[in-house]
């Protein structure tokens, strides 16, 4: 019998935007995320997918949609090793996406540096030559 999968487990392929006025470079990120609104209950909390990160910004594959302006509490779990962190962004878009529930754009509190960036990047694995 095979695991179900859910959709937030599948790839989510970043469309190119003409429009994209970012002055931030945006990376393809892997990671898992837990968020809460500031100021909830506490256990008040959702589960999503990492989609993208920039020095100020952050791409998220939600399961429900948020306003334009909430605050979110984000705990991210990177690939790589520096473990999880925190950090604080506020939403600027919310947009239902069909595999996913919803994709939410926001702001974050840190600038974030290039060591933090290369942290959520997909893991590749080198290529093998054969030996002779």
């Amino acid at each position: 019998m095979s695991k179900p999968s859910t959709a937030l487990e599948e790839e989510v392929t970043l469309a190119p935007n003409p429009a994209d006025r970012r002055t931030a470079v945006r990376y393809a990120a892997t990671g898992r995320v837990s968020c809460h609104p500031a100021g909830c209950r506490p256990g008040e909390q959702w589960v999503g997918k990492l989609r993208d990160i920039s020095r100020t910004g952050i791409g998220l594959a939600l399961p429900r949609r948020w306003e334009r302006g909430t605050i979110l509490l984000l705990e991210l779990e990177p690939v790589g090793e520096d473990g999880p962190r925190s950090l604080c962004a506020c939403v600027i878009h919310s947009t239902a996406h069909a595999e996913v529930g919803f994709v939410v754009g926001c702001a974050h509190s840190g600038d974030l540096s290039e060591e933090d960036l290369l942290a959520f990047q997909p893991v590749s694995k080198p290529d093998t030559v054969p030996e002779v």
